[in-house]
């Protein structure tokens, strides 16, 4: 797979993420409004605001908005923790923000960091032997 390929067939599923969760004309949901929603050219739906006029790359000033309980979204924060070397949830979260906002990202990230089986192989408590009466 070339480059674009790999572009385009993220850009369709983030589409179709979108549209499972949030449905056609998402961007005028109540419950998102507080984001300023908008859908850009390729029809991603993409948190608007107050650094639109910044020198950020576009896709940190206005990250992709994704809904928190998908499976597809729990892969790519996966992924993101990976990248970033099994950074804890602070860092994982601020990673992803770079290109997607999560809806309660927080929550999202710390339940894949918690269920990350290398992480939890090196925060393991070893186990103490009980002594006998």
């Amino acid at each position: 797979l070339t480059v674009p390929e790999l572009r385009e067939a993220e850009k369709t599923w983030i589409r179709q993420v979108q549209v499972s969760a949030y449905g056609p004309g998402s961007h005028r949901r109540k419950d998102l409004q507080q984001f300023n929603p908008y859908l850009d050219e390729a029809g991603i739906l993409r948190v608007g605001g107050r650094l639109a006029f910044s020198e950020l790359p576009r896709e940190t000033r206005n990250p992709m908005l994704l809904p928190h309980g998908d499976g597809v979204v729990k892969l790519l924060i996966q992924q993101v923790h990976e990248q970033q070397l099994h950074a804890g949830i602070d860092q994982t979260l601020a990673a992803t923000r770079k290109r997607f906002w999560i809806t309660r990202g927080r929550s999202a990230v710390k339940e894949v960091v918690r269920k990350c089986v290398v992480c939890r192989r090196v925060t393991a408590r070893p186990f103490e032997q009980q002594m006998a009466e």
